[in-house]
This record gives C-alpha cells, sequence and structure tokens, in this order.
C-alpha cells in the first residue's frame, strides 16, 4: 500500500516539474553537403505568419562551434503558439536575404514568402525545431525598366536582365485597367547579365497606352528550383 502511495505521489510531481522548465525552442543548423560555408553566428527567427511578411516575434543568434558546417540555436522563454523558422547567414551584410545567402526554413528549402512546417511552443515543454539546412539563395530578377514611345506613347517595352542562368517558362504583364497579358516570345534560356526586351505593346486602334505601374510575372527554373518573382514597374 505504501509503494502504491509513494507511485501516486511521484507521478502527481512529474508535471509539476515539466511546468517548471523554460517555453523554449532549439535547433540545429547544418549546411548543404557540396557548398562552400559557414553557418555558424547565423540570424535565427520565429515568425507568425507563414509568409514571413511579419516583423519577427524572436531572434537569436546560432552559436560558434568548431566545425562551421553546424551551428545549434536556442530561444528561451517563448510564448506558446506557432512559429515559423527563418534561418540566414548575411553573406553582404545588407541586412535582408538575398542573392548568395545562406538561408533555411524548417521542414523545407527556403523560398520568399514561404515559412515551411511551423513549430509548436507548448507552455513549459522545450520545443524542438529539428535541423534545419541551409542553401545557397538564388534571386532571379537582376533590373527590369519600362518605357513609352515618345511623344505619341502609343506602343509600351521593358527591358530586364538576370542574375543567373535560368529557363523562363512564362512571362506576364498587368496593364493599369487594361488587364493582364502573356509575351508568347518571352520563354526560352536565358544568360546572367544579358538584357532581354518585351516591346511593342499596343491597342488596336492606336490609343495611347496607359502609364503607371505596371506587374511583370516571371516564372520559370533556376538551379533545379521553380521560382516565380513579381516586380511592379513605374511607366511613364
Amino acid at each position: 500500500m505504501r509503494t502504491a502511495i509513494r507511485l501516486l505521489a511521484l507521478t502527481a510531481v512529474l508535471p509539476l516539474l515539466a511546468c517548471t522548465q523554460p517555453t523554449a525552442v532549439s535547433g540545429t543548423l547544418k549546411r548543404e553537403s557540396g557548398i562552400q560555408g559557414d553557418v555558424r553566428g547565423s540570424r535565427v527567427e520565429l515568425h507568425e505568419l507563414f509568409d514571413l511578411s511579419d516583423a519577427p516575434a524572436y531572434s537569436v543568434e546560432s552559436e560558434q562551434g568548431e566545425d562551421a558546417r553546424f551551428s545549434d540555436f536556442r530561444f528561451e522563454e517563448v510564448a506558446p503558439g506557432e512559429y515559423y523558422v527563418l534561418a540566414w547567414k548575411d553573406i553582404d551584410g545588407d541586412g535582408a536575404v538575398s542573392d548568395g545567402d545562406l538561408a533555411g526554413v524548417r521542414g523545407s528549402r527556403y523560398k520568399p514568402e514561404s515559412g515551411g512546417t511551423p513549430v509548436e511552443v507548448t507552455e513549459g515543454f522545450q520545443a524542438n525545431a529539428g535541423a534545419i539546412e541551409l542553401f545557397e539563395y538564388y534571386e532571379p530578377l537582376d533590373s527590369v525598366y519600362g518605357w513609352r514611345s515618345f511623344p505619341a506613347g502609343d506602343t509600351t517595352g521593358f527591358a530586364f536582365s538576370f542574375k543567373h542562368d535560368l529557363e523562363l517558362r512564362s512571362l506576364s504583364i498587368a496593364f493599369p485597367g487594361l488587364g493582364t497579358f502573356t509575351d508568347p516570345e518571352a520563354p526560352g534560356e536565358k544568360f546572367a547579365g544579358e538584357w532581354y526586351f518585351s516591346g511593342n505593346w499596343s491597342l488596336a486602334g492606336g490609343e495611347e497606352m496607359p502609364s503607371g505601374t505596371h506587374v511583370l510575372s516571371f516564372r520559370g527554373t533556376l538551379e533545379g528550383e521553380a521560382f516565380v518573382v513579381y516586380e511592379e514597374v513605374e511607366v511613364q
């Protein structure tokens, strides 16, 4: 009977002990095999929104260990809830995830506006985010600008270039007040640093083309990964 009472007492104490632990999140960053880069001292952020458009709720710097391929991180005193983990090494020091940085999210490869798989944080427990793999991030688009013919303004054109060799599968342009149209001649293999053009956009009646904000949608593949880039272009 005494043994049973002691077991019951121990069972009652265990939940209390668990609740005394800090509500924390931990994990490990690791470098993609076959690439160069030091993941130590990377910035790790917890976001509440899947598209990562919010300011991080928490941020820490990952640890400095002996092996540049791995780096542990830990958040202390995190409020309970669901968080998306973004980790990145700011190679160029511009304060944002940009071309050439190492970046990763939990459960998948980093893509803009995609937070991967969330981690659930429970009051009084330590959540394990697991291993987050960092890949080199490639930004497809380099520059783009648009214009109207002068002085009539009856024809619109665009010029664009890319930061890396890639395959462009489609280019669509949303014209203010006219709708969205796809350039059938745009798809194909594109090379870094070269200029490409989408021009001679005009109305059947020869009326003036609209000025203002145009949205160009680039879709394709880069390093075997699909990408979509939306770029707003002001046309005078």
